[in-house]
């Protein structure tokens, strides 16, 4: 739709069909069909295999360097160690351990350091592009995982807590148990809990000193606890309204202190906890990801983004961006996002089709692609790009340790 040309290809995420509304909501997509009030806009979740394939890593504690005196000479500053606050486990003597341990069964915990490293929307690739933090948006769609091996896996209560959106999400396994609950966020000490939704489902105990895989998701208004890549239990939950999802996930701020300029509001920071008691235990490759983030959008009507000769250029609020004016998708029409939202030209920013696209199928709605010119699936991912192959040689040879294929 964008190109002024013949020769222009995009590869993007499929998010939006025909026939429908689409609004993006603090990185998620929310939908309705076409005619719809606002009450009927429900989130679009993805499939697991779709998940697995777009979680974006934050922090693996494998990657610790195993010389941090060295790392420091080279960065001109101290390695600052695992963006974890901890206590009760053994990082090693300077503090690089990949392998934590917990003796005594007494409460081991972990509190993620905001502060040592925010997760956000950043990806490393765009480090040349110079985005600020302050345009980084935070993510509450979080996936922890780890290997716990304990030596009384009978006894051992793990629990970890992700409190965002005026919400604390709790997952626990204790018992021979695995539960989910959504709480209301307490604002003191003093507050009763007050439980929102609740799911509890039987938890197979593993053998003492075997280590089990354990994920936490958190994603698309879902809860979910996967052990050994099994889904154990899951629970959904859901806001009052689109208005009660943006107030929640901007705590603190109204539907208009939102509204004044969207592109600079920052979604409230999630915090992150984990404890474990009842058994001494080795935790092995403790990890953070986060989910795509779409972010909201500002139309440029400059020439390099919308091209004068497809058209007078359109503002205001990007495509599916505008909170009080959803997409509206007809027909034969679909909605396209890049996963990285922050640097991706995509259905959001398009502007009017190009005049091959509406001579040829006479498609003239801006920023959607027409049937016709989807052209297949993705099947294989190429990136980095060429290597050299020794030396000083040109970059020619595939880097194959990076080549994938697309389920």
């Amino acid at each position: 739709p964008a190109p002024v040309s013949a020769a222009e290809n995009f590869i993007k995420r499929l998010v939006g069909l025909p026939d429908e509304q689409l609004l993006i909501v603090d990185g998620d997509i929310f939908t309705a069909p076409l005619g719809a009030a606002r009450s009927e806009f429900r989130i679009e979740r993805k499939p697991e295999h779709v998940q697995r394939t777009v979680w974006q890593e934050v922090h693996n504690i494998e990657y610790a360097p195993v010389d941090p005196t060295q790392v420091a000479k080279s960065w001109g500053r101290p390695w600052p160690g695992a963006p974890w606050e901890t206590t009760g486990f053994d990082l090693g003597a300077r503090g690089n351990a990949r392998e934590w341990r917990h003796d005594g069964d007494g409460e081991a915990t972990l509190f993620w350091r905001w502060d040592a490293m925010p997760i956000t929307d950043f990806a490393p690739y765009n480090s040349w592009r110079g985005i600020p933090a302050s345009q980084r948006y935070a993510v509450s769609d979080i996936r922890v995982s780890a290997a716990i091996e304990a030596d009384a896996p009978e006894k051992l209560a793990t629990s970890y807590t992700l409190e965002t959106r005026k919400r604390a999400l709790v997952f626990s396994i204790a018992g021979g148990k695995a539960t989910l609950r959504v709480e209301r966020a307490k604002e003191g000490p003093a507050d009763d809990t007050v439980v929102l939704a609740e799911k509890s489902e039987p938890f197979d105990v593993p053998s003492a000193g075997r280590p089990f895989d354990i994920e936490f998701w958190h994603v698309d208004q879902r809860l979910a606890m996967w052990v050994n890549g099994r889904e154990v239990v899951v629970l959904d939950y859901a806001f009052d309204s689109l208005e009660d999802r943006l107030e929640s996930s901007f705590n603190g701020r109204t539907v208009e202190d939102y509204l004044r300029m969207p592109v600079l509001q920052q979604p409230t920071p999630p915090r992150l906890s984990m404890s474990f008691k009842g058994s001494p235990l080795m935790l092995h490759r403790l990890r953070v990801d986060r989910d795509l983030y779409y972010r909201p959008a500002i139309l440029s009507t400059h020439e390099t983004n919308q091209h004068a000769v497809n058209g007078p250029a359109i503002d205001g609020a990007g495509f599916g961006t505008d909170f009080l004016k959803p997409a509206v998708i007809e027909a034969d029409q679909f909605m396209m996002c890049g996963d990285n939202s922050a640097c991706s030209r995509d259905s959001r920013l398009w502007g009017r089709p190009s005049r091959l696209v509406t001579k040829t199928f006479g498609e003239s709605a801006p920023f959607v692609v027409p049937r016709e010119l989807l052209l297949g699936k993705a099947w294989s991912v190429y990136f980095p790009a060429p290597v050299s192959p020794m030396g000083n040689l040109p970059k020619v040879m595939p880097d194959f340790g990076e080549l994938r294929y697309i389920r």
